[in-house]
C-alpha cells in the first residue's frame, strides 16, 4: 500500500512537473491595432506646402497622399525635406502615375489661381453704394402717428 501512496504521489509530481505554464492567451482586439504611421499624409501635406510657399495645395495634397496611397518611404522622404531641392530625390519613390496625378492637379490649380477674379485688375471706380431695401413688414401699430 505505501509502495502505491507513494507511486500516486511521484506520478503526480511527474504530472505537476511536466506541464510548463502555457502563454497567456492574446487579446485580438490589441493584436489587431496597427503600429502608428511614421509618416501621416496630413503631416505630409503640411510639410509640402511649407516647402512650396503654397499653403493651397496642403488639402489636394494630403488627398492624394491618401487616395493614391503614397508608400511610408516616399511620406518619409517628403517629411524629412527641408528644401524644394531635397524633395526631388522623393520622385523616385512615386509608383505607376502617382507623380503624373498630383502634377496634373497642382499645374490645374496654377491655372485656376491665375485667372481667379482675385487676381484680375480691378477698376479705379469703387462699387457704387446701395441702400438697403425697405422692409416688408409695417411699423407696430402704436408707432402709427395720430
Amino acid at each position: 500500500m505505501t509502495r502505491l501512496c507513494l507511486l500516486a504521489v511521484a506520478v503526480a509530481a511527474l504530472v505537476a512537473c511536466s506541464h510548463s505554464a502555457a502563454p497567456p492567451p492574446v487579446d485580438p482586439t490589441v493584436a489587431a491595432v496597427p503600429a502608428a504611421d511614421p509618416a501621416p499624409c496630413p503631416d505630409v501635406a503640411v510639410q509640402e506646402a511649407k516647402l512650396m510657399a503654397a499653403d493651397p495645395i496642403k488639402p489636394m495634397v494630403a488627398s492624394h497622399c491618401v487616395d493614391d496611397r503614397w508608400s511610408v518611404e516616399l511620406r518619409k522622404c517628403v517629411l524629412l525635406a527641408r528644401s524644394q531641392q531635397e524633395l526631388e530625390p522623393c520622385h523616385k519613390d512615386f509608383t505607376g502615375n502617382q507623380f503624373e496625378s498630383l502634377k496634373r492637379d497642382m499645374d490645374a490649380m496654377k491655372t485656376a489661381d491665375s485667372s481667379s477674379p482675385a487676381t484680375a485688375p480691378t477698376s479705379a471706380t469703387p462699387p457704387a453704394k446701395t441702400t438697403p431695401a425697405a422692409p416688408d413688414v409695417p411699423p407696430p401699430a402704436n408707432a402709427m402717428p395720430k
